[in-house]
This record gives C-alpha cells, sequence and structure tokens, in this order.
C-alpha cells in the first residue's frame, strides 16, 4: 500500500497479514491472517498464511492444534508428527515432544509422563526417576 497518492513506493503489510487489494493507499487492507496462522512480510493473499508451529491445516483448510502424543516443529505442516519412542506430548498444540527421564522408555505417540517407564533393572514411580 501506499499512503501518498500518485507514489511509486509501497510499504508492505506486516508479518502475519496480507493484502490482495491492488494500488491500496491505507494499511487498512492489510488483512490479519486467521487464526494460528502467520505470514512474511509482504504477503498478497490469504494463501500465503500458513499454520503456526504446532498446528496444522485440517481438511477444512484452518489450522487446528497438533494433538497428544503428536507435535509441529515448524510453521506450515499439513500433519503433524508422533513423538518418538522415548518422549511424550501431554499439550495439544506442542510444538516439541518432552523426553522421559534416564533409564525409561515410552512407545511412540506417548501423550502423558506417565507413559514412560523404567527401563529393565531400574525402578521408580511411573514416570519419575529410575535409580538402579
Amino acid at each position: 500500500f501506499s499512503e501518498v497518492e500518485a507514489s511509486t513506493r509501497c510499504t508492505s503489510c506486516f508479518a502475519g497479514k496480507y493484502s490482495d487489494t491492488e494500488a491500496a493507499s491505507s494499511n487498512i487492507t492489510c488483512l490479519p491472517c486467521p487464526l494460528s496462522s502467520t505470514s512474511q512480510n509482504g504477503s498478497a493473499n490469504i494463501k500465503n498464511c500458513t499454520c503456526n508451529s504446532g498446528f496444522f491445516k485440517d481438511s477444512a483448510a484452518t489450522c487446528s492444534s497438533c494433538p497428544l502424543g503428536f507435535y509441529g516443529n515448524t510453521v506450515g505442516l499439513s500433519a503433524c508428527l508422533l513423538c518418538s519412542n522415548g518422549s511424550f506430548s501431554n499439550l495439544s498444540g506442542a510444538s516439541s515432544c518432552t523426553p522421559c527421564h534416564n533409564q525409561s522408555y515410552s512407545g511412540p505417540g506417548s501423550s502423558s509422563q506417565s507413559s514412560c517407564i523404567c527401563n529393565a533393572g531400574y525402578f521408580g514411580l511411573q514416570g519419575y526417576s529410575c535409580t538402579s
């Protein structure tokens, strides 16, 4: 957009906004990206808005939070990633998984700390530190 009439110098919309209006004369044409999404400076279309970390674009083309046991570590995912063995995600919209304590493990897609079980030869409360 350009606030100076007949100017050839335009100002880009800020990150998280877009404008598909040509020859706009005000930043009022810069519209916010949909909930849980963002865009780069100068985005010219809503299609430039991508889901934030911890979210994925669902079948309705909206950004949904990653479910428990999954995470999204980058923007623009079309599917969340499964937490790997030895980690868990107990938060919806997580951008990373939390590792189990030393000497414990969990299966893939674990959704709580209590999923972490002591390795053979170690003992402790399920989900907490394990000792020999």
